[in-house]
């Protein structure tokens, strides 16, 4: 039989690495990827490049490389794209890594000036621009779910960190008991 106090510091470890975890997750979930991605692609120190795909509803973040001049990715459907001659304009610097904007709907990249690469829609553009534009209201709902989170996260830290001081002296008469201390 394991020693009490052993098995109440695995509870409070598998406790901190779940919650930990959730969090993390949670996070990850609310960015719609790209916390996962900015991760991926910052450990890799400039090898990959992070797609923003902008799709018909939404945007999502993916990692892909360039291969032979070329930038290739895989989307949300497995499916790897490819697209040839990118210049230095279409890299942007986004979150401290380097990404390129991709419209999913035309398969166009978007450059660093917000064009697109000649032959796009006019109308499609202006929509994706106008969706580009709204989306602070979107980012502003998720950085407040973001602090809420981060602010439940310290309070639920001091809260344990009290705890265990006020069951320091249990801790330390359970120590002696067991000729540990």
């Amino acid at each position: 039989m394991m020693n009490p106090l052993i098995t109440e510091t695995l509870y409070y470890l598998g406790s901190i690495l779940f919650f930990s975890g959730a969090f993390f997750f949670g996070l990850n979930w609310l960015s719609s990827g790209w916390m996962f991605a900015f991760m991926r692609v910052k450990a890799t120190r400039g090898k990959r490049t992070m797609a923003i795909c902008h799709d018909i509803g939404d945007t999502y973040f993916k990692i892909g490389k360039f291969d032979n001049g070329a930038f290739v990715f895989k989307d949300r459907a497995k499916k790897s794209r490819t697209y040839p001659n990118i210049s230095r304009d279409d890299i942007i610097h986004f979150t401290g890594v380097n990404a390129i904007q991709i419209d999913l709907k035309h398969d166009l990249i978007i450059k660093r000036s917000g064009e697109y690469v000649p032959g796009a829609d006019a109308q499609t553009v202006s929509a994706l621009l106008t969706r580009v534009i709204m989306a602070n209201s979107i980012l502003d709902t998720k950085e407040k779910l973001i602090i809420l989170l981060i602010i439940a996260a310290i309070i639920a830290a001091i809260a344990s960190a009290y705890l265990g001081y006020m069951n320091h002296t249990e801790i330390m008469a359970l120590g002696q008991l067991t000729g540990n201390i």
